[in-house]
């Protein structure tokens, strides 16, 4: 559909002006007109979508298609001809929310914003939250910044950084963000009685009918964003999902649909509730089997709550699909889904993140466009990419400069989206961790230690590799090749020294970078 006549139709919706035959008969004329436009808008400015969950557990990903016997992603999918590129080993540098967010804003490790907590971890400290990402300046060079200052329209929907709410003044709005309708008061996660900064102004959702659930707000401003985008400029919308994160609130609708789902367990994950872990750090042994039935009943409803709040990420996927398709924009789109960072439900005996392990730093990521020139056939694969690497990809896409005096961790992975076989961007990525939450996130165990890792991939000499080391000293070294679940620490195996001190020697270079 033309764009402008596309922007057109959908404020008619919105109003409730059109009749049935009257959407019909547009949609016809617009359907030639785009196609007798052609591929006339695929070579200009790309629109880019990101779409980010929250504690996405890498075995949730599955439950992004839809709820059971829902096939209409699928199906949408194989209508538009939109290709996927789903990328099996990406990482999170940072296995914690608001450090994950601002690596994804700036294409930095942690150690490098200085983002390591998701709150201050004292009282006049800038190390944590967004109140530490406003006073060190880090929102004057984002992904925002650079879009924006190159003509895009830019929007944040829903969740911006942690602590946001004590930034001053309230509702700021940060620099390179044309539009922003921003999580302000959690209320009850998120997903009820929340309030917004819209563009500045505090705005209350009170729960007074189905309407109101959070995922589905989201969902309506996206649209809105879309469609009340001019069709000649470019858009970059940025959308901050609180699901699947606790308390993981499925909208009514689908409150029921896995009633008996629980995480998963052996033989499928051999980490569940790690049987041996005398080779594993102090802290993990520390906790001892069996665990308490409260507690697994408590990670069970969880995983399976949240897994069940994802079918409305699922709604509000095919609807951004359909307004791009609309507003004659999906043809090209980059849709970037993925999640902050990971989240284990008792897998080595652990809650939560922030441990060096899977489930807490390997995330989903999956690309869609019907753009043939960035994906033409559909595929995966397995070369590393992480959350650093979002930023510098989408610039490239854009033809957007990151500013000369910006530090860039990050690596584009473009190729990879053009071919699943291109030689791997990157053929190792750090890990880190900064210690236990000082003043208390909720998300247990709060002693989490402070540590730091090397995951190496194809295109290393030595690949598929986990080393680990914390700060009290003790280290850890999975062959992922032969032990994916990380089961057997050999670390100590008197064969891999040499592979031990490389790894080290570069996770040294990796910190100081």
């Amino acid at each position: 559909m033309d764009r402008s006549n596309a922007r057109r139709w959908w404020v008619a919706v919105a109003g409730g002006v059109l009749t049935a035959a009257v959407v019909s008969t547009w949609f016809a004329f617009s359907a030639r007109s785009a196609h007798a436009q052609g591929s006339g808008l695929v070579g200009g400015p790309p629109d880019i979508v990101v779409l980010v969950l929250d504690d996405l557990a890498p075995t949730q990903l599955r439950f992004l298609k839809g709820a059971p016997g829902d096939n209409r992603l699928r199906d949408q999918i194989r209508r538009l001809g939109i290709k996927r590129r789903v990328f099996k080993a990406a990482y999170s540098t940072t296995p914690l929310c608001c450090p994950s967010r601002a690596s994804i804003l700036r294409a930095q490790f942690a150690h490098n914003t200085g983002i390591h907590f998701n709150n201050p971890s004292s009282v006049g400290a800038t190390d944590g939250g967004a109140i530490g990402f406003t006073q060190r300046s880090l929102d004057q060079s984002t992904i925002a910044t650079w879009l924006n200052g190159a003509g895009y329209r830019t929007g944040l929907l829903g969740k911006y950084l942690n602590g946001y709410e004590a930034v001053n003044p309230p509702g700021f709005v940060p620099p390179g963000w044309s539009h922003w309708r921003s999580l302000y008061d959690l209320g009850q996660g998120g997903y009820w009685n929340f309030s917004l900064s819209e563009n500045g102004v505090i705005t209350s959702y009170p729960h007074n009918s189905d309407a109101d659930y959070g995922t589905d707000v989201d969902r309506a401003k996206a649209i809105q964003f879309i469609a009340s985008t001019p069709a000649n400029q470019p858009l970059f919308m940025y959308v901050g999902f609180v699901t699947p994160h606790t308390p993981a609130i499925p909208a009514p609708r689908h409150a029921a649909l896995r009633p008996t789902l629980v995480a998963p367990r052996p033989p499928g994950d051999p980490a569940y509730l790690e049987d041996d872990v005398t080779d594993k750090h102090p802290f993990i042994q520390a906790i001892t089997l069996p665990r308490p039935q409260a507690e697994i009943d408590e990670e069970d409803q969880l995983y399976r709550d949240g897994s069940n709040a994802l079918a409305s990420v699922t709604d509000s996927i095919i609807d951004i699909i359909s307004t791009l398709d609309a507003t004659g924009r999906l043809d090209n789109t980059l849709l970037l889904i993925l999640s902050d960072n990971g989240y284990s439900p008792l897998e080595h005996r652990l809650r939560g993140k922030r441990s060096p392990f899977a489930a807490s730093v390997k995330t989903p990521l999956v690309a869609l466009t019907k753009n043939g020139a960035w994906i033409g056939t559909n595929g995966a694969t397995q070369s590393l990419v992480a959350n650093v690497d979002i930023a510098p990809t989408i610039t490239q896409l854009a033809g957007v400069s990151i500013p000369g005096g910006h530090h860039v961790d990050g690596i584009s992975f473009v190729s990879l989206l053009q071919s699943a076989a291109s030689p791997p961007p990157r053929n190792d990525v750090l890990v880190e961790n900064f210690g236990p939450e000082p003043l208390g996130d909720g998300d247990p165990p709060s002693n989490y230690p402070a540590w730091s890792g090397i995951i190496t991939g194809p295109g290393n000499v030595n690949a598929n590799w986990k080393y680990v080391e914390y700060n009290d000293g003790f280290r850890e070294l999975y062959d992922l090749t032969t032990d994916p679940f990380e089961l057997i620490n050999v670390v100590d195996d008197p064969d891999n020294l040499p592979l031990v001190a490389t790894l080290h020697d570069r996770l040294i270079q990796l910190m100081n970078q």
